[in-house]
């Protein structure tokens, strides 16, 4: 994702339609989480997962500005997998293995992504 990312951002002359593949990428990477969410938080490496996740959300993000598909298309994906997971994971304390605390990257994230992106928008306890 990060390679199709880079030719988004150079304005994708050398691979045509780019973002189009990147937001597909993406839409598919939102229906395995909103499938398999609950298994998928049962498992000890989805911390590095979901931060795998967030990173490639991000750089598609920042390469959005490029493209109208991927700046419609990123937040509302991100919207729709923190909706589910709010039930899950963000709902408690939520830490990596290295200490990382993955509810705070997470949100933090969120706001660069669109800034009505907030556990309060998405119905969350104040205390997100």
């Amino acid at each position: 994702t990060h390679d199709l990312v880079k030719h988004v951002a150079a304005g994708g002359r050398a691979f045509p339609q780019c973002d189009v593949t990147v937001r597909e990428l993406v839409r598919a990477v939102v229906k395995v989480v909103l499938l398999y969410s609950d298994a998928l938080q049962q498992q000890p490496t989805f911390g590095v997962a979901w931060r795998a996740i967030l990173d490639c959300l991000s750089a598609a993000n920042a390469a959005g500005n490029r493209s109208e598909l991927l700046a419609e298309g990123i937040p509302e994906a991100l919207k729709n997998m923190l909706l589910v997971l709010q039930t899950g994971k963000l709902k408690d304390p939520w830490t990596d293995t290295d200490g990382t605390d993955l509810g705070e990257l997470t949100w933090r994230i969120a706001k660069k992504v669109s800034p009505s992106l907030t556990p309060q928008a998405l119905g969350a306890p104040p205390s997100l």
